[in-house]
């Protein structure tokens, strides 16, 4: 008995000496405040769900109880069919996906100016979605977002400048695009973006390298990474071979003209890192020597110099560096 109640007064002056151990251990807490219901992450608020009786025009508020608002949470406002329009703070960076969905009176959407990523189908089914008027070239924007392509998308496909963000499946299972030409204003590509775009084969970006690696590209974007990219005058393939000076994965006469074009004076397109044919540091006639002796069958050897790399961005993607 006497152990017993030693047990039992231990656990007690635990529990008084250190309450919030007890309190704290579980999953974040969901707090509300006014129609919002939200946790804390981070030391910022995550709206997570709406109460159903909101209506009419919405403006999300910057805070929550002194918290700032930086992310909408999945499914947070979705099948809300009473409200007509939202305003979102410039303090949300993050729309989750399915966020605003089958909101059917939804018809006037104001985004953030900070917004970086937007979920899959974070406006499906709104008013806004579903008007035609509102899809310009069988694309859809809200703002500085593209939001959805269609999957009948032409092959070649220009994003508008000042895209700042291009959401999560938006060009999913767009077959026919060949080509696709990103502007400089661009900071995210979201997740699956250009999955299953089997026929991409170019990127052309009017950025410099400079720009383009501040930029995040999300998850499943194979086809748009393996690319040949055009920008600051040359061409950028992920995986290139030596000598291949155009990028189209064979290295053959085209690459020896064009090289040869290029250590002329021409102005011709070519793959940055591969016009250091014979690996001397220099890029010269004998560069172009080299890779016509290799493509007539020549015993020469021959190299690719690239001075970028892969490397992992944070949770908001990859950052792309050739």
């Amino acid at each position: 008995m006497k152990k017993i109640f030693t047990v039992i007064v231990f656990v007690l002056c635990a529990i008084l000496l250190f309450p919030s151990y007890s309190l704290h251990t579980s999953a974040a807490e969901k707090l509300t405040s006014g129609y919002y219901t939200y946790i804390i992450s981070s030391g910022k608020a995550k709206i997570v769900s709406v109460d159903n009786s909101l209506s009419g025009d919405v403006i999300v508020p910057t805070a929550l109880d002194g918290y700032t608002v930086n992310e909408i949470g999945a499914s947070a406002f979705s099948d809300l069919y009473n409200i007509s329009s939202v305003v979102l703070p410039d303090t949300v960076g993050i729309i989750g996906e399915y966020a605003f969905s089958d909101c059917q009176s939804l018809n006037s959407i104001v985004l953030g100016n900070q917004t970086f990523s937007i979920g899959q189908s974070a406006f499906s089914n709104t008013k806004f979605f579903l008007n035609s008027n509102n899809w310009k070239n069988n694309v859809l924007y809200i703002g500085t977002a593209l939001i959805k392509a269609k999957t009948n998308i032409n092959s070649t496909y220009s994003v508008n400048d000042g895209t700042t963000v291009i959401a999560d499946q938006a060009f999913l299972n767009c077959k026919s695009l060949v080509t696709v030409k990103l502007p400089d204003s661009l900071i995210h590509i979201g997740d699956l973006a250009f999955y299953y775009c089997k026929a991409l084969k170019n990127v052309q970006y009017s950025g410099s390298g400079k720009t383009l690696s501040k930029m995040t590209i999300g998850t499943n974007n194979k086809s748009l990474l393996e690319s040949l990219w055009h920008y600051d005058g040359y061409l950028f393939l992920s995986n290139c071979d030596a000598g291949d000076i155009n990028g189209d994965k064979s290295v053959d006469n085209k690459d020896f003209f064009i090289l040869f074009k290029y250590v002329s004076g021409s102005n011709v397109e070519t793959v940055k890192y591969a016009l250091d044919v014979n690996g001397d540091k220099a890029i010269n006639s004998r560069d172009a020597m080299c890779l016509l002796k290799y493509v007539s069958g020549w015993d020469v050897e021959i190299h690719y110099t690239n001075s970028g790399d892969s490397s992992g961005g944070d949770d908001q993607g990859s950052v792309i560096v050739f």
